[in-house]
């Protein structure tokens, strides 16, 4: 009897194990997507009186940036927030630096910058026709050395992204996208980060998410 229970105990231990093995499990899929946008003049230097424009016309079918694939986002709130600071103390990082957005007279024309702080700004774009769209103008007020830039609250909250459908795991789980950041590409790189990196302190570029938000979707400018 004793061997008999053994054997039994035996049995239904193999049993949960092979069940636990082949239980479907779900994976989580880390996804980033890149929004263009752009800003004219191009040039680094501006005279107090000029106006900066910021434009965004990009397509609803956007690329995910790790696998290349591309995902349709219908009027999706990508969270975005500006930040405007002025520049100068090269032992401080950019989030250490005093804000400006009282440098500058911002108008909307399509989309905007709403409920504005002397440092933030939420950002909504337009969507119309497959397609998100912005049209910001600001004339500069003040002289000094500036940088604007964009990001997202969606960043490090995990939103499932339930309209990805990206089929099941191996074991006959859910693959379950994930959204880890809204990145913002200005002007395709063109931002002045030399003039950036000579009037703040850079942090760790070496990581993806401050390299884009320094390198990519911060524009840097010199107001005479």
């Amino acid at each position: 009897m004793k061997t008999l229970s053994i054997l039994s105990i035996g049995s239904f231990a193999f049993l949960y194990l092979f069940s636990s093995c082949h239980k479907p499990r779900n994976e989580y899929v880390e996804m980033v997507f890149k929004l263009p946008l752009n800003i004219t003049p191009t040039t680094d230097t501006v005279n107090v009186g000029d106006t900066l424009t910021f434009e965004a016309s990009f397509p609803d079918n956007l690329k995910e940036e790790f696998s290349g694939q591309y995902y349709r986002f219908q009027n999706f709130d990508f969270k975005t927030r500006v930040a405007f600071n002025k520049l100068g103390d090269t032992s401080l990082l950019i989030s250490q630096q005093p804000g400006a957005t009282s440098s500058f007279t911002v108008t909307n024309e399509l989309g905007g910058i709403t409920g504005p702080s002397e440092t933030f700004g939420g950002v909504g774009f337009v969507y119309e026709f497959n397609t998100y769209k912005l049209k910001i103008k600001m004339v500069v007020k003040q002289k000094g050395v500036f940088a604007i830039s964009f990001y997202s609250q969606l960043y490090t909250k995990n939103t499932q992204l339930s309209f990805i459908d990206l089929g099941q795991t191996a074991s006959g789980g859910k693959r379950i996208a994930v959204l880890d950041n809204i990145w913002y590409l200005i002007n395709n790189g063109n931002t002045h980060f030399g003039l950036y990196s000579k009037n703040t302190k850079v942090g760790n570029i070496t990581l993806p998410d401050v390299k884009n938000y320094e390198t990519e979707a911060t524009y840097t400018f010199v107001v005479k």
